[in-house]
């Protein structure tokens, strides 16, 4: 199974994904730009944003398992400069919230949504992938107002004996 493929899949899965248009056109008046790979020393500007970076992590086609295992990264990224909202709780403490942070999850959990709802068993190269789980981290804080969330969503294939899992 070729990690190429699961790329190509969950890039024209988030492109074409009417949930992330709306979101993006309701909280940016904008669409969202994607990336296949991302050169970290010249990250997305705010004109970019918000933002979608997809890699290939890693693979694991070892012969003497049962499945194949791969990690794509999914990086998630929204430029919010709104000042902090202040509310005033009922014992009289001042919370000043920034509207990124809730942002930044909302857009994670629609690229979720549109990665998860790919029906891998009607793509003929990835019949059987199916998702095993996401990793998630945020950096809400060291590039502000820049906000990002970093997924590793794991898919795994089992194959039977004969298979060749180095494809």
């Amino acid at each position: 199974m070729n990690i190429n493929i699961i790329l190509e899949e969950i890039i024209e899965s988030i492109s074409i994904d009417v949930d992330l248009f709306e979101w993006c056109n309701t909280n940016y008046s904008k669409l969202y730009t994607i990336y296949n790979g991302i050169d970290l020393r010249k990250p997305p500007t705010e004109i970019e944003c918000p933002v979608i970076s997809l890699a290939a992590i890693s693979k694991d086609p070892n012969e003497s398992q049962t499945k194949v295992s791969h990690v794509i990264g999914v990086v998630c990224e929204i430029y919010d400069k709104s000042p902090p909202t202040s509310t005033t709780s009922i014992s009289g403490v001042i919370i000043k919230k920034y509207p990124g942070i809730s942002k930044i999850e909302e857009f994670r959990k629609a690229v979720e949504k549109s990665i998860t709802s790919i029906d891998f068993n009607s793509i003929p190269d990835l019949v059987g992938l199916r998702c095993d789980g996401i990793k998630i981290d945020f950096d809400t804080i060291t590039v502000f107002p820049f906000f990002r969330a970093f997924m590793e969503v794991y898919f795994v294939n089992y194959f039977s004996q004969g298979e060749d899992t180095y494809a």
